[in-house]
């Protein structure tokens, strides 16, 4: 026998083999397999009247005649029961069926029973007009056989109801089923289970006839091949009879097992390997032995386990090979007394026991060489008994001497047999082993000449699995390689081939991109160009453009998309932040995320998750990314197309076309696109078309990148703004802001002002219809540098798109700090004009954008105060304001001050000029600083004193400032206009300061000294006091006036309080006693510092907070001698 069975088990010794075929053109494999699933879910039939034993079913589509022969060698070869299945629709079609079907069972005369089964035909034809009646040869014995035409729709009684004729002797009934269709044949299982209790009927008749002949008459039982071996052989002999004896029993213990009783079979069994041993017969011992084992497994493992059954996915899997654990019952099997299992438990085989005698029958088998099928299927049956007990060593024993066995095979045969190997390891869990053998399967079909290249390609791609190659570059392990490089290269190349061959180009562009993703790094250069320009050849040569999605294979395979995530190289992808005078806002944005705590490590702006950032993009503007790009290959990289992946919003992608030098640096490269909704736009990766191979490379998928998503909010529609003016460019750019447009430079001299205009054009598509100026500047009073109108430009809004414009006026005055030293240098102000402008869906949307101008105005000097003093003037209420003025420019300059005075200034010379000034009236009477009291004072002073200078060689002009000059406590006291008024009369004559006084020596000098509260404030706690001295006209001053003078009255007065209007009358006299020049100072002190008011910062004295008011200037008074007339 040359027929190997690579699908054997041990329980087939226990099943009825029946055929079924299709029969007829018209029966499709559809079809045919629909009705063949049908039939196989009778897998056993029990009968009550064989004490409820269970008869196993095995079915095979297809099985060779000759090896049927074997049957009396080993009962579950023959073929028992054959079925056939055709389509037909009118009677011509049906008896040409029954004479395939007639034909078919004569190739099979150890059929028992046989069914025809029909569809098609609508209305069964009647049983009498298409019955036939065949002689032929049935075993050695002829038996007439009679074909019935019988449907399951028929009523009645008798046999036709049933469907089936009764056995009678030697006669077998062959029948005839008809359906209408596949869909109505609801008894279709019921007619093959009657089907099934008639072979088993026939069996158990005869297995009783066995049982029953004489054991010294019995005949000899022969394997095919046997034959001529016993030739001449003394048949009377006691050898020969044991031997008949033996063989015997062992038929008749098949038989047994067969019909659900394998513990009389075990008992046959053991019978007959005593009678076998003895003779010694070596092949029908090993037959017993492997039947022994098979009756063994049916008591301790019952059931037929086959691998026909899908696992469930929540059924739990075993180590390795995945195949379901059986559980071990340890009830009996039905119909089993436990008596007889008691008596038969000697008989009975361990596990361990089993496996030394399927040895036993490999090395009996091994010693005749027409059993060589044989010894290879008791090795498979080994292999799967002992795989299911996860016996997988012991079992990869067995099928390494299934392997090493030597059986003439064809080349066709041959890949039959490495696949079949292929599949016992995937079943013991040597997936490599497996692998190996599927390999060479599809090599050697690949030779044949009638080889389809479709089914070779099968073949490779059930042998990835076990050389550990995953087509989904997703799951390929990024760490570490699993498995040898260079045989991954030669099975992947091997697969480019033979899809070449199927002349599939789409698939062998696929696996050639994936041999190039995931083994770029293992190949060499000259490998690494190879398949770059096998690649570019085969793109060349397939007709449509290869879909980046899955490929669906004729086997049923899905070949999952692969894209060169490393050609080209990414190893940076950075969403673009827009311009910073481009960049959109937000109104109301808060900088921080908490109210409550700051901390340095919280996020700015509105970045909150992983991803986002912390920008915004705008609808209908082009959106930028930036990447680095390296070629890792050999030849120069050519990307036909690159263009990003998004989502979220609608994206129009500008794609791009670059080429990359073999083995580049970083390239930098930018993907532009433009988003044409709001919304949040997610960046998915990028899309390239490299060699022909379009690769869609998602962020999620470069473990390398560091953001594994991307994503940018897309506000609505905002316009632009661009600016310009006819003022020189900077040649500098400003330190101050970062939403700078333009820079540009103006030169003016301390005091000098500028108007500048700036042109604001509106270029986009939306109109500019909200404008906001500020000053953004180091300076502290930025107002006295610029200045603009607001309203002006506002009623030129709204600026019209495409080119619209509008002008802001800008006035820009020179400021110069320079007052307090001789200082000649120049000065650089820095500011920057922010425009804040918004307009369209954006504006409504409460989004606007920023931009900058740079100023950068160098002040040159040009009047300088280097020293300044406050002095009383004649009158109480003004005072002289003394400066000394520096010409720091190089040209002659003319100054003109108050009371219409000029005067010209050398370059770099100076002048002191007095300017009268009235005195500053106190603030509003509240607490105040001295710094508030100097604002006030500077403030009337800027208003009082005006200095304008004029350089008639540039014809500029200007003002000069004293806002920088720092006044002392003294000066400002100066300033300040006295809440006090004095009225002071000396001998009843006001006193006037033009006029000398000269009095005697002894005459009384009578003074009345009136003080008035001109403020608004009370003042309380006043102390009037008189103080003289002699001024010796010699620089020195003598308080000492003790002997000098004689006062009559008090030169010191205490006032309480002093009302606003209120006045304080006082009067004293004085006599002299020496000659000379005196001096009399008149103060006023408070030691109230409360009712000082806003006065009350000037308050100075040591050891309390007091003011003083004095007349100024002091009265002067000569004594002179009288004189004798």
């Amino acid at each position: 026998m040359s027929f190997v069975d690579y699908d054997s088990r041990i329980e087939d010794h226990q099943c009825l083999l029946v055929l079924v075929k299709a029969i007829g053109p018209h029966t499709g494999s559809k079809l045919f397999g629909r009705v063949l699933e049908r039939i196989s879910r009778v897998r056993h039939t029990r009968h009550s009247q064989l004490g409820g034993r269970t008869v196993w079913l095995r079915y095979v589509k297809s099985y060779p005649t000759d090896a049927s022969e074997w049957g009396d060698f080993q009962a579950h070869r023959r073929v028992l029961g054959l079925i056939t299945v055709g389509k037909c629709q009118d009677q011509s079609g049906m008896e040409q069926l029954c004479h395939l079907h007639m034909s078919l069972q004569q190739q099979y005369p150890t059929a028992i029973d046989s069914r025809c089964l029909l569809f098609g035909m609508d209305t069964p034809s009647s049983p009498t007009d298409s019955s036939c009646t065949e002689d032929h040869d049935s075993s050695p014995e002829h038996s007439k056989w009679d074909m019935k035409v019988v449907s399951p729709l028929q009523g009645g009684d008798g046999a036709l109801t049933n469907g089936y004729s009764p056995f009678t002797g030697k006669l077998r009934s062959t029948q005839c089923l008809v359906y209408p269709s596949l869909g109505q044949c609801e008894k279709l299982e019921h007619d093959v289970e009657d089907f099934a209790a008639s072979l088993v009927w026939v069996l158990e008749s005869r297995r009783l006839d066995r049982s029953l002949e004489k054991q010294d008459r019995c005949p000899l039982l022969k394997a095919p091949f046997e034959s001529r071996d016993f030739v001449g052989l003394d048949t009377e002999s006691r050898t020969f009879k044991k031997r008949c004896q033996g063989h015997l029993r062992k038929q008749v213990g098949d038989l047994s097992l067969q019909l659900g009783l394998p513990l009389e079979a075990l008992v046959l069994y053991s019978e007959a390997a005593d009678l076998l041993k003895g003779v010694p017969d070596w092949l029908w011992l090993a037959a017993t032995y492997e039947a022994q084992v098979a009756a063994s497994v049916a008591l301790q493992y019952p059931g037929i386990a086959t691998g026909a059954l899908h696992r469930n996915a929540s059924f739990p899997r075993t180590a390795r090979t995945g195949v379901l654990q059986q559980q071990q019952s340890r009830s009996l099997p039905n119909g089993t007394e436990a008596t007889e299992y008691k008596t038969a438990g000697r008989f009975l085989l361990t596990l361990e026991e089993m496996i030394e005698r399927l040895k036993e029958c490999s090395l009996h088998y091994s010693k005749y060489s027409h059993a060589a099928v044989i010894q290879m299927e008791c090795n498979i049956k080994a292999t799967r008994l002992l795989a299911q007990r996860e016996k997988y060593l012991m079992a990869s024993q067995f099928l390494q001497n299934a392997t090493f066995m030597s059986i003439p095979l064809s080349r066709a045969e041959k890949v039959e047999w490495y696949a079949s190997m292929a599949r016992l390891y995937t079943e013991i869990g040597f997936h490599r082993k497996a692998a190996f053998h599927m390999r060479v399967a599809a090599i050697k079909y690949s030779s044949l000449q009638e080889g389809d290249a479709q089914q070779c390609y099968d073949l490779l791609l059930k042998c990835l699995e076990g050389f550990k190659i995953i087509l989904d570059p997703s799951k390929v392990a990024k760490s570490k390689f699993n498995g040898w490089p260079q045989l991954h290269i030669q099975v992947l190349s091997d697969l480019i081939f033979t899809a070449k061959k199927m002349l599939n180009y789409p698939v062998a562009i696929r696996h050639t991109t994936f041999l190039l993703e995931t083994m770029l790094y293992h190949l060499s250069c000259t490998e690494q160009k190879e398949v770059c320009s096998q690649l570019v050849e085969l793109a060349s040569q397939c007709e449509v453009i290869v879909p980046s999605g899955p490929l669906a294979l004729p086997c049923g395979v899905l070949l999952p998309p692969v894209n060169l995530l490393h050609i080209p190289l990414v190893r940076s992808l950075v969403a673009q932040c827009p311009a910073s005078q481009l960049r959109p806002q937000h109104k109301g944005v808060s900088v921080t995320d908490s109210p409550f705590i700051f901390s340095p490590h919280q996020r700015k702006g509105r970045r909150k998750t992983a991803g986002k950032m912390d920008f915004d993009w705008v609808q209908g503007e082009v959106c930028a990314v930036s990447m680095q790009l390296y070629n890792p290959l050999p030849v120069e990289l050519r990307i036909q197309e690159m263009s990003l992946l998004v989502d979220g919003v609608p994206f129009e992608c500008f794609p791009s076309s670059l080429e990359l030098p073999a083995e580049s640096s970083p390239y930098p490269v930018k993907l532009l696109g433009i988003a044409r909704a709001a919304g949040e736009l997610h960046i998915l990766g990028y899309s390239t078309r490299v060699f022909g191979v379009t690769s869609h490379c998602r962020l999620r998928d470069l473990s390398w990148v560091r953001c594994a998503n991307l994503s940018v909010e897309v506000v609505p529609a905002l316009p632009q703004l661009e600016v310009t003016s006819s003022l020189p460019l900077a040649t500098s750019f400003s330190t101050l802001g970062a939403n700078i447009i333009s820079n540009y430079a103006l030169v003016l001299y301390a005091g000098e002002s500028q108007v500048c205009q700036l042109t604001l054009t509106n270029p986009s598509s939306e109109p500019i219809e909200s404008v906001e100026v500020s000053l953004l500047t180091k300076l502290e009073r930025e107002w006295e540098t610029f200045s603009w109108e607001s309203e002006a430009l506002w009623q030129q809004l709204p600026i019209a798109p495409h080119g619209g414009t509008a002008i802001l006026t800008l006035q820009v005055h020179g400021q110069y700090a320079g007052t307090q030293g001789c200082t000649d240098t120049s000065k650089v102000l820095e500011a920057v004009v922010q425009l804040r402008y918004s307009g369209g869906p954006g504006l409504r949307a409460k989004y606007y954008r920023q931009c900058g101008i740079s100023l950068s105005v160098e002040v040159l000097p040009s009047v300088l105060i280097t020293k300044w003093d406050v002095l009383p003037a004649q009158v109480a209420s003004q005072c002289y304001l003394v400066l000394d003025v520096l010409n720091g420019t190089e040209h002659e300059m003319e100054l003109s001050y108050p009371e219409q005075k000029r005067m010209l200034i050398e370059p770099h010379d100076s002048c002191r000029i007095p300017v009268t000034v009235d005195r500053c009236p106190p603030p509003p009477a509240e607490p105040s600083s001295l710094a508030l009291l100097e604002e006030a004072c500077c403030a009337h002073l800027v208003d009082s004193v005006h200095l304008r200078w004029y350089l008639h060689g540039v014809e500029k002009n200007g003002k000069a400032s004293i806002t920088e000059i720092a006044w002392t406590p003294r000066m400002l006291d100066t300033i300040l206009l006295s809440p006090l008024q004095w009225d002071i009369s000396i001998n009843n004559q006001p006193y006037r300061v033009e006029e000398e006084y000269v009095c005697t020596v002894g005459e009384p000098l009578s003074l009345n000294i009136i003080i008035s509260n001109i403020s608004e404030m009370s003042l309380r706690k006043l102390y009037l006091s008189i103080d003289g001295y002699q001024d010796r006209q010699n620089g020195t001053l003598s308080y000492r006036l003790d002997s000098k003078c004689a006062l009559v009255g008090c030169d010191k007065v205490f006032i309480q309080e002093l009302g606003p209007q209120e006045a304080y009358d006082h009067d004293f006299s004085m006599a002299f006693f020496l000659t000379g020049a005196y001096k009399l100072d008149l103060s006023c002190r408070t030691l109230d510092f409360q009712s000082l008011g806003s006065l009350s910062a000037l308050a100075h004295n040591e050891g309390e907070a007091t003011h003083i008011w004095k007349c100024s200037p002091s009265i002067q008074v000569m004594i002179v001698e009288e004189q004798s007339w």
